[in-house]
């Protein structure tokens, strides 16, 4: 199941909370205003989404006191609003821009609800997801122990060391860097290939049980040895039926990008953007080791 999870987490970002956030309604009944400062009203609906983004509850759920709170809580952020536009706050560039953004995105996930109201993923893109999910999966898991070092140097003559003769985990736990492991000997444990960093996962699917590697491997944590101690198939995966309600935010997700990528296909975008020249010489961003 974890092995599972990771993939799922893996393949891509988060849906847009639009597909989370309920399936959209049409245009509430407007309800009356539940105050007003300097004559402009705060509605009862901001207040819906005033409570709903604070604590996930529907302003009506609310004890008494915790609703007279609320309301003077969204009063105090309303004459303090409204300062802002006595002062023209509102026409600085950053707040301009940043009022403009919240627009925008209020706007877009309103859209993407109105798109997708009601259009739950069926069980074929389900399973079609899941398959797709099954098939990335590794089909090996592996045990290994590591010593970590800061330079080239030093992993070199810990090597020297191992081909003497020396015990693998007592020169893990008086020279590695990584201190969870060392206290173990230098043991990782089990851990599918994607749990670690690429230079990492291909020296260990090389090695042989027992065997270490005779040359460092460079990650950017620094120089590592690793000793191979097993291999195995990985556990097989949950059944469908279990995890296919976590599968559904993968294929809202895509979902949401054919969407999207439709919308901008049919809309007239002139972007002015120009991406800066590359700097000679300048260093890749390290990847980072995939978490479990």
């Amino acid at each position: 199941m974890k092995k599972f999870a990771i993939l799922m987490t893996a393949s891509g970002a988060l849906v847009l909370s639009a597909c989370h956030a309920g399936t959209g309604t049409a245009a509430a009944q407007a309800k009356p205003p539940i105050a007003h400062v300097d004559g402009q009203p705060v509605s009862a609906e901001a207040l819906d989404i005033f409570v709903k983004a604070q604590g996930g509850k529907a302003f009506a759920e609310l004890p008494a006191a915790q609703q007279e709170q609320v309301v003077d809580s969204l009063i105090k952020l309303a004459v303090v609003a409204r300062e802002g536009e006595k002062q023209g706050l509102a026409d600085q560039p950053d707040t301009h821009a940043a009022l403009e953004l919240a627009r925008m995105q209020v706007l877009a996930r309103a859209a993407v609800q109105a798109h997708f109201k009601d259009a739950k993923p069926t069980d074929a893109e389900l399973r079609a997801e899941y398959d797709s999910l099954i098939a990335k999966m590794p089909k090996e898991e592996f045990e290994a122990s590591h010593i970590l070092v800061d330079d080239e140097a030093k992993a070199k003559d810990l090597i020297a060391q191992l081909e003497k003769g020396a015990k693998f985990a007592t020169l893990a736990t008086a020279n590695s860097k990584d201190p969870g492991s060392a206290a173990k000997g230098g043991d990782l444990g089990w851990f599918p290939p994607e749990q670690m960093v690429k230079p990492f996962s291909a020296a260990v699917a090389l090695l042989k049980d027992g065997e270490y590697t005779h040359t460092p491997v460079q990650s950017q944590f620094g120089w590592h040895i690793i000793l191979r101690t097993g291999a195995r198939p990985t556990p097989p995966p949950p059944p469908f039926e279990q995890v296919k309600d976590q599968i559904a935010p993968s294929v809202e997700q895509k979902r949401v990008g054919v969407y999207v990528d439709n919308l901008k296909k049919n809309t007239k975008v002139e972007s002015h953007y120009t991406a800066p020249p590359a700097v000679q010489g300048a260093p890749s961003p390290a990847p980072a080791p995939v978490q479990q």
